[in-house]
């Protein structure tokens, strides 16, 4: 089957790309930037360079192909960033959707995120069909995917495109500490965390991520989404995992939500001025949150399952210490 691939240089795009390859399917790849381009043509990939931006960069890489993993996108939690999040995450999928259809790409899959969905100030475990109770907050990051799942939803209704939609959790392996986003995690695997927050998120392994994508792609719902998550764990209970796999004193200290309250509201009240506070207000958020879920729907719809939460991290500070990052300077 001839695929394209969004995102390719990302952590979840590269271990696609790898499975798909694998599978023996025809793979091309659309990148911003051609990092890693020798990489890919030396596995026999077609290298598209485009901006889902820019629609005028898009279209040669459509053509012929009979499926598309939309995975290109950008994670921010910061008002700063709100509207490159909604150019490049909600404007970005639709430039997406419009060249699918344009070229009568046979499905296309929209790799979301689990924000689209919601959290909780306390621990509850949500599922596909659970309310979004965060709109008074105004978290750009969470908005932009839900606006790009809607985009999708609204093309599949008017009949311009087969799409299905996934909701990875917190993905961990090999090779997640090269994202910027687990610098935090990063510190824990070197012993240099003392303190903890008082949020959880649910914990899944990369391999299981994109098994459930391809399976999603084969035999997900059109215009319906799939929650793919594995252990949900408090971020105390995470680190003391990453720690003790990293064999580190795990964070010791719990730092109450009303702490990170009073930094997001400081944050808000420097916003109007022009200026930043210690820690972005979304960001402080979204540390206090409970991003728990439930994956029954993907496990029934498309045989969706997950591994320990404790092997998925496992995986993720041996890569660390393979490549020589747990070395404390």
């Amino acid at each position: 089957m001839k695929v394209l691939v969004t995102g390719a240089n990302g952590f979840l795009g590269s271990w696609l790309v790898q499975r798909l390859v694998q599978e023996g399917h025809e793979v091309s790849v659309l990148i911003r930037e051609m990092r890693n381009e020798e990489d890919f043509l030396k596995k026999g990939i077609t290298v598209f360079r485009g901006d889902v931006t820019q629609p005028d960069s898009l279209s040669s890489a459509f053509k012929n192909q009979q499926c598309v993993y939309h995975l290109a996108g950008l994670v921010a939690y910061s008002k700063e960033m709100r509207e490159s999040l909604f150019r490049i995450n909600a404007d970005g999928t639709e430039n997406i959707l419009k060249q699918a259809s344009m070229f009568n790409v046979q499905r296309v899959l929209l790799a979301s995120s689990v924000v689209a969905v919601g959290a909780s100030f306390k621990p509850k475990v949500l599922n596909e069909e659970s309310d979004y109770t965060l709109d008074s907050y105004h978290l750009s990051y969470h908005e932009s995917k839900r606006k790009a799942e809607q985009i999708v939803k609204t093309y599949v209704q008017q009949g311009l495109v087969d799409g299905v939609i996934v909701n990875p959790s917190t993905i961990y392996g090999a090779g997640d500490a090269s994202k910027s986003s687990r610098s935090t995690q990063l510190q824990v695997a070197r012993g240099l965390l003392r303190f903890y927050p008082p949020g959880g998120v649910s914990v899944v392994a990369i391999e299981d991520v994109v098994d459930g994508m391809v399976k999603a792609m084969e035999k997900g719902r059109s215009g319906e989404r799939y929650i793919l998550a594995g252990e949900n764990l408090t971020l105390q209970e995470v680190f003391e995992i990453i720690a003790r796999e990293a064999n580190v004193s795990p964070p010791r200290i719990s730092l109450p939500a009303f702490i990170f309250r009073a930094l997001a509201g400081w944050d808000d009240t420097l916003h109007v001025i022009g200026k930043r506070g210690p820690l972005p207000s979304e960001r402080a958020l979204t540390a206090m949150m409970f991003h728990w879920y439930d994956s029954s729907k993907a496990k029934k719809d498309l045989g969706f399952s997950s591994r320990s939460a404790t092997q998925a991290i496992a995986s993720s500070v041996q890569w660390m210490k393979d490549h020589k990052l747990l070395v404390r300077s």
